[in-house]
């Protein structure tokens, strides 16, 4: 079964406010993007490794948490998990769209969904 380049999947509960001026997801979710890495691509990772991890500070004020993803089985690169401040998905798409690794053509199987926090640093915040 072949599957569109982005899947993007929402839950009725997200909620979007405005606050101090700027569009948010709010404590009560974040979007989380999930990505795969596209094995016949795996050269684009180290090749673009600085760059990607330019644009990731680069864009620190929407970034929550982000770090790879990685097979037990083989220890190899098996893709990413973002965390992202955004005002909606279409914004995740387009973080997600100037990352040197996606226009490499390293991400594949893209999933973009709303999160709540719930426990932060060993205690329950919501």
């Amino acid at each position: 079964m072949d599957r569109p380049p982005t899947t993007t999947l929402w839950r009725d509960q997200l909620l979007i406010v405005l606050a101090a001026g700027l569009v948010f997801f709010t404590n009560l979710g974040a979007a989380a993007l999930f990505d795969e890495d596209e094995p016949k691509n795996a050269d684009a990772r180290p090749k673009f490794q600085k760059e990607h991890a330019a644009y990731l500070e680069s864009i620190l004020g929407k970034l929550r948490s982000a770090g790879p993803l990685t097979d037990p089985k083989t220890g190899g690169a098996a893709g990413a998990l973002w965390t992202i401040e955004a005002s909606g998905p279409e914004e995740v798409q387009k973080l997600l769209e100037a990352d040197p690794f996606y226009k490499a053509g390293l991400r594949r199987n893209i999933r973009i969904v709303a999160w709540k926090q719930v426990f932060a640093d060993g205690k329950r915040i919501a």
